[in-house]
């Protein structure tokens, strides 16, 4: 039998634990109590104490269960007795049959049960040192302490693990090793950290800390009174201790006393009676005493009739809530300094500080001013601080103005020190707000301060007026960028030849159809255009063209007719006509026999006209001496630059820009120190020629560095003997005769049929555990497939040829790689066309009827443990027994580590949590463990771990 002495401490205990965490045990044993007869089964008392979130002890629940079970039946368990014990830390039964009973709330102290080890003095002491740096902290960056900790603690259990303590503290405070490891000590134990104990210590006075009604801390919250014509009346110290009570509760709970009373004020008219009255307060405040209420209705009432008395609930929350003497509030730090910056200020209160507008200093101030900003800024932009956004988190209604205690507060955050009373003074002068002093313009002050470096911010420290030089700076017409016309005077104009080859390659990189943009300003289809609506369809296909540009433009293609402006009209189907030759040759109906080898290559679309020699002799000759230079160089250096070009390729097409291109050999040391040697490499090996004859090239010209490599190459067997007659005869291929020898080699076709043949010998996938998997995701997906693949066999022949197969099959959402539609096209061929799919005889295989049989998995990804080994039953055996023996809870743990709530976790996060709870187990039983619970994502085993499936494997509570 135990004592009583261990019962009265596990009571003690129960009841802090329950007022911590605001629980009521009664609620957890009604879920096992059907038919409410206030007595459930021990087992059910058991669990309901483990839900609850309690962690008692075996001994413990055990002691609690022989207290309250019934003489009667030994198998059942009181609950109701015991509940109704633990709740008088909240309340007091039986209050409604006892009015005169004077109730009081047991107040339980706070033991801190879970310290194993005792703290030495030295311990104590910087203990309390870090709770002095944790409480300014938490007061200066204003963070609820218990707040942070909440992601992580999803029982609502008052702690954490200790990693995650370590890691939200250290965001909140630097602490050394030292001050960590007795923090640790003090509130911790085995496993986790109680970081409800320590908000509670920190914040004394906070919510929850079991504290009735918290003393006013604050000088002035002691002050503040309601004003009103009999004030003097009722100035009577308990009447203000009260209210200064009330004030505080409000600030701490952030309770909204106005929303109780209006519930009975329809006509808001701002009073109510005194019945109402004392109702809604009590139900705001219900440590208030009748007395009390005697004293506030004496004060707040106003109409009296013969049967009633209205009471003036609005005076009444206007004070509790500081709204009523706002006004004539005062800040203690910043008085001296406000009570004068209404006197030297120059402008009225209406124009003060707006955004053009600033307060004006006297010099002695606007040298201050002058340096403190720079200090800031200095320190602003060397370290990238952005206070605007800090700033609006105050700043809820977009006023663009914060109280004088937000702006120091956001300051004191960003550690924005201050030197003096004369720096505050003459930023508040400078930056007061025209909504009253007590207010600072913080975007006046934040464009400043981002601005300071300007010169013409700095000489605006003077005394400034509507024409000064900061309204100049804020005004419009200045913060506007340069016009169009100022920028595009200083760019370059580029020729007509090179716009058209502009247009034509990125409308075909970007598969833009000019066409679209023009024929509905040409609603008769007449081909001509105005000037201006010419201009509107290159702006709006997204061509970045200056005006000068689009004016050549307009005069090549302009018509002989003028408009009403007395401008040419513009021909733009002849223009269309020639930019998109890029995709295609117009009027090739009409021309069958035309011939279309030009068009294979890629200079070719470009204007239907291959230049076939744009070199002369001359310059050839040039080209090859160059290039026998570079490969002399290469040779004798043993330099490899292929590689080189190929990473700035990244699609392999074979080609890079002009500037690329020179960057490459540049690296190498090979780019010709003469600009007009680089200008003929490009020429000779360039992708995509210019227009015409014309060798001009433009700033986005494309390289074929392959071209280049083969021309090197050629030249390689001639690095001895440059003056041969062979070298003058060779000829030197270009980009066109590269890429046509490669398609009259057929090298091209070569590589395709390696990578068919690639493709054709991917592994084939099992039929069965297709067809299975197809199931699957038909059922889960709730798919039709059959109405997909009916759509491609509209005469119902039961064959669809092998695209449309594929299409069906994409369209409907399974997913499926390319092994598997492999399988599945040769496995449904169809017997009278090879070339088709028999998709009836695929539907009757899918059917379950029909089909090849397979297990079902589950989606979460379980496996069926009928077919364990028996060391592994062995394993899950000894951990079964020793959760249940510690009664380890570990799925918290686990989804610490699952954030998405997915159910599964990394092999190394499994062996973490397994480390954690000390089941010392061997790293061979938990690689064999990560295997048997491993997750499955369809057909395919992942390298995660399904810790749910383990979870109901080892823990009883959850099989």
């Amino acid at each position: 039998m135990h004592s009583s002495h261990e019962f009265r401490s596990l009571k003690a205990k129960i009841r802090v634990l329950c007022k911590q965490r605001r629980i009521r045990l009664e609620e957890f044993m009604k879920t096992f109590d059907v038919h409410r007869v206030k007595k459930i089964k021990t087992e059910q008392f058991k669990r309901a104490l483990d839900v609850s979130g309690l962690h008692l002890l075996t001994t413990e629940v055990n002691l609690i269960v022989v207290k309250y079970r019934l003489p009667d039946d030994p198998s059942f368990v009181d609950y109701r007795r015991f509940c109704d014990l633990m709740d008088k830390v909240f309340t007091v039964k039986g209050l409604e049959a006892k009015p005169a009973h004077q109730s009081s709330i047991h107040s339980v102290p706070e033991a801190k049960f879970f310290a194993f080890e005792p703290l030495t003095p030295s311990d104590e002491a910087l203990l309390r040192v870090v709770k002095q740096k944790l409480f300014a902290a938490v007061m200066n960056k204003g963070i609820v302490l218990k707040d942070v900790f909440h992601d992580f603690d999803r029982s609502n259990a008052g702690k954490v693990t200790r990693p995650q303590f370590v890691r939200d503290i250290s965001d909140i405070a630097v602490l050394s090793s030292d001050e960590m490891d007795v923090l640790l000590k003090a509130y911790s134990d085995k496993l986790d950290v109680h970081y409800r104990a320590l908000h509670f210590d920190i914040c004394p006075s906070a919510a929850g800390a079991g504290t009735k009604v918290a003393m006013p801390r604050s000088p002035e919250r002691r002050h503040r009174s309601a004003p009103g014509a009999g004030d003097h009346d009722f100035h009577s110290s308990a009447l203000q201790e009260l209210e200064a009570e009330l004030s505080e509760l409000v600030l701490r709970d952030r309770i909204r006393t106005k929303n109780f009373f209006t519930d009975f004020d329809q006509l808001r008219t701002g009073k109510c009676t005194e019945a109402q009255f004392r109702r809604c307060v009590k139900l705001c405040f219900p440590v208030v005493t009748e007395h009390n209420l005697n004293l506030l209705v004496q004060k707040y009432g106003s109409v009296k009739t013969l049967d009633t008395t209205k009471v003036d609930y609005v005076r009444f929350c206007n004070c509790i809530e500081g709204k009523a003497n706002r006004e004539s509030l005062k800040d203690n730090n910043f008085d001296d300094i406000l009570a004068t910056i209404t006197k030297a200020t120059n402008h009225s209160t209406a124009d003060k500080c707006s955004r053009a507008m600033r307060g004006s200093l006297t010099d002695s101030d606007a040298e201050v001013h002058q340096a403190m900003m720079q200090r800031l800024h200095t320190f602003c932009s060397t370290r990238r601080v952005l206070l605007k956004p800090t700033f609006q988190d105050f700043d809820k209604g977009k006023r663009e103005h914060i109280t004088v205690d937000q702006f120091f507060r956001v300051m004191a955050m960003f550690k924005l020190t201050l030197n003096s009373d004369s720096e505050r003074r003459a930023l508040l002068q400078r930056y007061s707000s025209s909504h009253g002093e007590r207010f600072v313009n913080y975007v006046t002050f934040c464009y400043d301060l981002e601005n300071w470096g300007n010169d013409n911010q700095r000489s605006s420290s003077r005394p400034s007026s509507r024409g000064g030089v900061v309204s100049e700076i804020i005004a419009p017409s200045k913060l506007r960028a340069d016009t169009f016309e100022e920028t595009t005077a200083e760019t370059h104009v580029r020729s007509v030849p090179m716009l058209i080859r502009y247009i034509k390659q990125t409308i075909k990189r970007d598969r833009i159809r000019l066409e679209e943009y023009y024929r509905d300003f040409d609603k008769l289809r007449h081909g001509k255009i105005t000037a201006a609506q010419f201009c509107a369809g290159l702006n709006a296909a997204g061509f970045l063209l200056s005006r000068e540009e689009m004016s050549l433009l307009g005069d090549e293609y302009a018509c002989k007719e003028v408009d009403s402006m007395g401008k040419h009209w513009i021909a733009w189907k002849a223009f269309v006509d020639d930019v998109e030759s890029v995709f295609t040759m117009k009027g090739l109906e009409q021309k069958p026999h035309h011939d279309l080898k030009t068009l294979e290559t890629r200079e070719g679309q470009f204007g239907g006209v291959v230049v076939d020699k744009d070199l002369t002799p001359a310059e050839e000759d040039e080209v090859k001496r160059i290039l026998l230079t570079m490969k002399r160089s290469i040779d004798r250096q043993r330099m490899e630059i292929k590689p080189a070009f190929e990473d700035f390729d990244r699609s392999k097409q074979g080609f890079i820009s002009a500037t690329k291109f020179e960057r490459v050999l540049s690296m190498f040391a090979l780019l010709p120190a003469q600009a007009s040697e680089s200008r003929l490499l490009l020429i000779k090996f360039r992708e995509q020629a210019a227009m015409g004859t014309s060798a001009t090239l433009s700033s986005i010209c494309d390289v074929n560095y392959r071209a280049f490599l083969q021309a090197l190459q050629m030249l390689g067997g001639y690095t001895n003997n440059a003056s041969s007659e062979d070298i003058r005869n060779l000829v030197l291929p270009g980009s066109v005769a590269f890429r046509q020898e490669l398609y009259q080699s057929g090298i091209m076709n070569h590589d395709a049929n390696k990578r068919r043949a690639r493709d054709n010998l991917a592994g084939a996938a099992d039929l069965s555990q297709l067809l299975a998997e197809i199931r699957r995701q038909l059922s889960s997906k709730r798919i039709r497939l059959k109405e997909f693949i009916a759509e491609g066999d509209k005469l119902r022949s039961g064959e669809i040829t092998v695209a449309k197969f594929h299409t069906a099959l994409n369209r409907s959402g399974c997913v499926l790689d390319a092994a598997d539609i492999h399988t599945l096209s040769l496995h449904f061929r169809s017997t009278r066309n090879p070339d088709k799919i028999d998709w009836r005889a695929f539907m009757e295989a899918l059917d379950f009827s029909h089909g090849v049989p397979a297990p079902t998995t589950d989606l979460g990804g379980e496996q069926p443990h009928d077919g364990l080994d028996e060391s592994m039953k062995r394993v899950l055996e000894r951990l079964r027994n020793e959760v249940n023996h510690r009664r380890l809870h570990m799925k918290p743990y686990f989804q610490d580590y699952d954030h998405n709530n997915v159910t599964r976790v990394t092999k190394f996060q499994f062996a973490a949590v397994l480390d954690m709870m000390q089941l010392s187990l061997k790293p061979a039983e938990v690689q064999t463990l990560t295997h048997q619970f491993a997750h499955r994502d369809g057909r395919k085993v992942t390298n995660d771990v399904n810790y749910i499936a383990f979870i109901q494997a080892v823990d009883s509570d959850y099989s």
